[in-house]
């Protein structure tokens, strides 16, 4: 089963027709004798047999003319057998070649279901080319009879209250009473019964090399995009989101799993999602094939049936899933014989460096193949002479390793002689500049050669971390590792006909477009960007003792990007060719070293990379812009002139923790600019509202919510934002006490509710629905916080919350607002003798503290706690003359 363009290619040009999807099949007759193993292939007119050797086609041309092709003309209808996964028979009409006599093929494919899809395809759209008519290609279920493989079936059987389910060549376990509702198509399918829906998505493989065209080069990224898909409607919140491992192998199946779950509930739904991808699929190990597996139900099930015999819970749901996602399994005749690999073609594809370098690892690990051993020579001689040269520089920390890699291996004083010699093995000869074939296999020679060194022949022992952070004490050594590190990198113009030439990072620099016409290694490019290989050479012609005293390489303050290294990394995130952890790689390095001093080169690369459509990416950029933007008032305002706000509002509804999290803060960040305010999206207020209604106040989500509250504070400072969210239906006021009350005490989401009460509540003119009275139930639990923070010096015992300045802060100027009105002063001046609560003491302690001495609060304090102590004395002398 195969749609590798390379093998078609071969196999083209051995029957002289077009076709695009091939298998090895075992072509059965009634004598066992007689059973002979060839290739099938689908071509746009015809069915054609090729024999296994690629020799050519079978039957070859004689007395019955070209038997090997079949015109879908002579194909009357295909046979699926009952009795076996593998076998089916293809009838032929009366006009089809006597060779073929009487009339039946019976072909045994581990793949049925696959060849039969593109069988259909083809056999239909011959019909409406040929005929101008739309038929449906003649398909029956039957027993073949003595027809088969003589392998009986041998399959697992599903656990006690399970059944299995076919669909799309794969096979899974669901529970007996669930229903097959509907197959929208072969590949998607739903199983119900009356409590619970389970829907399977079968994608069609893809190619490894094309996944990471639209950045779907790992399940987490297919995942958190479906997610977003299927998240739909208002309070949806994301119960668990992380790795899922497969715990089951049921039929011996050598290809690797790898799994995402995600658990959410909405308003009316509750559904667990789980994603998985099945990669290095047999029988060429270059495909990869995302499966969706969905179990939903209504969310008044879930309540209604609460305290029930059979309880309907969360765990219902997650086993439910988690054993369809389990069982799943290519369907095979025998479960303890794996699928066949083209092991020839494989190897074919190895020797010619076609295979990237998670390829190259599994390939060695579960089926023992690797390159030509010619080539891993070549590789092993290459990173011999590279560890040579660093020894004899002192630069080697691990001088075994020359050992290691073997004594009998022979070494240049140049490695990059051992790259020419690769490139002639493939190309004898005087080669011109402008081959394609020659330049395209130099490029992956780059590629297998660093994949090398990097892992790939002394595992971590060596790594280009190894090269890039030696201490070189010779300029002409050091430029050979730079030549090296740079011809890994292979930057060279996508334009196949132009010949790699070397050129240092500094000249590079200078082109414009140079990840606009350019292609490059990107896993390569990702390492000496977070090893910092880059900057370091582009600095290094020009670094002197002043600079590195500048730079902080003596102080050991963190090293500043230079503007030419932004203008790279800046290059880098807008580049359309830069994979998702690349990208992420360039954030990482920015949130690290610091980037306000060019933050007009890197924020419009950032700007564009927070509207990608990876949230991952978008994550990572919204950090960077809190980092740039943090006590920068020029950087804040150019980044709410480029127009951020309304991908601020995007990503709060992005249903991710991360994300909105982290532009919350941004978000906080840049309403410090009260100006802005007056011109802040209206939709971006509405979400604020929406998000602090329907997010739970779960534990992990209480740093969530304070940054909302945080938020809130800020754009309320607006009088026309404060109206509208004082009048909204939603009440966010009510809310922001609701969750003031169930939140931790002394804990940061206390302390950032109170900011946001208090710019309700502090207006001269109070709204009706804002005042201070509806906010007298939170003093008492804000002097508990207090004295549990600093008791009273007369008080017995030590502090029983860590101290925290920005709680008391907020709580000093919450008291000293609500304390303006009469009522809530007078509550708050009275000692509890239950309780022994006594704001007053608590307040003295303060006063004392450094709380008591910074310039925000100083006044505040001692004007709160004059008012309240003339209270008491008011009430005392008042009862003493009663």
């Amino acid at each position: 089963m195969s749609t590798d363009r390379l093998a078609l290619i071969a196999l083209e040009q051995r029957v002289k027709a077009d076709i695009f999807y091939f298998e090895l099949v075992e072509l059965i007759y009634s004598d066992p004798e007689l059973r002979k193993r060839l290739y099938v292939c689908v071509g746009k007119h015809v069915l054609c047999f090729v024999n296994r050797n690629l020799s050519g086609p079978w039957p070859p041309p004689g007395d019955f003319g070209d038997a090997a092709k079949i015109p879908y003309g002579h194909v009357a209808r295909t046979v699926e057998d009952v009795n076996s996964f593998y076998n089916l028979a293809i009838d032929l009409n009366e006009s089809a070649n006597p060779f073929w006599a009487p009339g039946r093929l019976v072909l045994a494919a581990e793949h049925r279901s696959r060849l039969l899809v593109h069988l259909r395809t083809a056999w239909q759209t011959e019909v409406l080319w040929r005929l101008g008519q739309v038929k449906k290609m003649p398909c029956f279920t039957e027993e073949l009879g003595d027809m088969r493989t003589g392998e009986p079936r041998l399959t697992v059987q599903p656990f006690e209250g399970y059944q299995v389910v076919f669909q799309d060549g794969y096979s899974f376990f669901v529970p007996k009473d669930f229903e097959t509702k509907k197959m929208h198509s072969a590949s998607t399918g739903t199983y119900s019964n009356n409590k619970y829906t389970c829907t399977v998505q079968i994608q069609d493989p893809r190619s490894l090399d094309s996944l990471a065209a639209d950045y779907s080069d790992h399940i987490r990224w297919v995942a958190v995009r479906q997610r977003q898909t299927m998240a739909t409607g208002d309070g949806v919140l994301i119960v668990k989101n992380g790795f899922y491992l497969k715990k089951m192998n049921l039929v011996n199946d050598i290809a690797s799993w790898t799994g995402w779950m995600t658990f959410l509930k909405s308003d009316t739904e509750v559904k667990v999602m789980m994603f998985l991808r099945r990669q290095f699929i047999p029988p060429l190990a270059d495909t990869a094939q995302d499966i969706f597996v969905t179990v939903s139900c209504p969310k008044h099930v879930l309540d209604d049936h609460k305290g029930a015999a059979e309880a309907v819970t969360d765990e219902t749901l997650l086993t439910i899933a988690g054993v369809a996602a389990d069982s799943l399994s290519p369907v095979a005749q025998r479960c303890t014989v794996p699928q066949t690999f083209y092991r020839d073609m494989i190897q074919a594809k190895l020797d010619a460096l076609l295979f990237g370098e998670e390829s190259l690892f599994w390939l060695r690990g579960s089926l023992g193949l690797s390159p030509d051993q010619k080539l891993q020579d070549w590789a092993r001689c290459f990173v011999k002479s590279i560890l040579k040269m660093l020894q004899e520089e002192s630069a080697l920390e691990s001088p075994t390793l020359l050992k290691t890699i073997g004594e009998d291996v022979a070494t240049e004083k140049d490695p990059m002689a051992f790259p020419r010699n690769m490139m002639l093995s493939r190309f004898p000869g005087n080669v011109p500049p402008d081959d394609p074939a020659a330049n395209a296999f130099y490029a992956r020679v780059a590629r297998y050669l660093a994949h090398s060194v990097d892992g790939g022949i002394l595992g971590p022992r060596l790594s280009l971390m190894d090269l890039t952070s030696n201490w070189i004490p010779t300029a002409r050594i050091q430029a050979k590792i730079d030549e090296i590190i740079m011809f890994f990198l292979h930057i060279r113009p996508m334009d196949m006909t132009k010949k790699w030439e070397h050129k240092p990072v500094r000249l590079l620099l200078h082109d414009a477009d140079l990840f606009e016409t350019n292609s490059f290694n990107d896993r390569v490019m990702q390492s000496v960007v977070e090893l910092g290989w880059i900057e370091e050479a582009i600095s290094r012609d020009k670094r002197d003792d002043k600079r590195d005293e500048q730079r902080g390489r003596k102080t050991g303050a963190p090293a500043k990007l230079s503007l030419e290294y932004s203008k790279f990394l800046a290059s880098v995130l807008m580049c359309k060719a830069s994979s998702i952890n690349l990208k992420a790689a360039v954030c990482r390095q920015l949130n690290k070293s610091g980037a306000s001093e060019h933050f007009g080169v890197l924020c419009p690369a950032l700007l564009q990379t927070v509207r990608h459509t990876s949230i991952f990416l978008r994550t990572n950029a919204t950090l960077c812009l809190i980092n740039i933007s943090a006590e920068h008032r020029v950087v804040s305002d150019l980044i709410i002139k480029s127009g951020i706000i309304p991908y601020c509002n995007h990503n709060l509804k992005s249903y991710d923790d991360d994300l909105t999290r982290y532009t919350l803060v941004l978000l906080t960040h840049l309403t410090k600019n009260v100006a802005i305010l007056k011109d802040l999206h209206p939709q971006v207020t509405q979400t604020l509202v929406m998000l602090l209604e329907k997010t739970p106040a779960l534990p992990s989500k209480q740093s969530l919510l304070a940054d909302l509250a945080s938020v809130i504070g800020q754009v309320c400072n607006n009088d026309e934002i404060w109206k509208s969210m004082c009048e909204d239906m939603a009440k966010p006021m009510e809310k922001l006490v609701t969750l003031f009350k169930g939140a931790p005490p002394g804990g940061q989401l206390r302390c950032k509710v109170m900011f946001a009460l208090r710019i309700f509540v502090s207006r001269p003119t109070e709204h009706e629905l804002a005042k201070r009275e509806h906010l007298s139930s939170l003093v008492k639990l804000i002097a508990d916080d207090m004295q549990a923070m600093c008791p009273p010096s007369g008080a017995n015992g030590t502090a029983t919350l860590q101290p925290d300045d920005d709680y008391l802060a907020n709580a000093i100027l919450l008291l000293g607002t609500l304390c303006k009105s009469s009522k809530i002063a007078e509550e708050a001046a009275k000692k509890d003798k239950d309780s022994k609560r006594d704001l007053v003491e608590t307040l003295s302690a303060l006063t004392l503290q450094s709380i008591g001495s910074k310039d925000s609060t100083r006044d505040r304090l001692r004007n709160l706690l004059a008012r309240l102590e003339h209270i008491q004395k008011s009430s005392g002398t008042a009862r003493a003359k009663s």
